[in-house]
C-alpha cells in the first residue's frame, strides 16, 4: 500500500496458488471475477474480492467506454 489509508489482504492473496511463477512474478489465478473499478479522472481504482461467486459482473461495454 502507498499510502496509510489504503488496504491490501495479503493474508487472501498468500491462500490462491500460483498458476506460475519465476523469480519475479507470481502468476495467480483466481476462480472468480475480482471486480476492478478505477477512475480514469484521478487514476484511483479500487479491486475487490470476490464475495459472492454466483455473482454476475456486468463485462464492459466497450462502445459505452470513453477511450481513456
Amino acid at each position: 500500500p502507498k499510502n496509510k489509508t489504503d488496504l491490501f489482504d495479503w493474508d487472501w492473496l498468500e491462500t490462491i496458488t500460483p498458476a506460475a511463477e519465476t523469480p519475479y512474478i507470481s502468476w495467480l489465478q483466481s476462480k472468480h471475477c475480482l471486480p476492478i473499478y478505477i477512475d480514469g479522472v484521478t487514476g484511483k481504482g479500487i479491486i475487490l474480492k470476490p464475495t459472492d461467486p454466483a455473482h454476475n459482473i456486468e463485462p464492459m461495454d466497450e462502445q459505452e467506454s470513453t477511450g481513456i
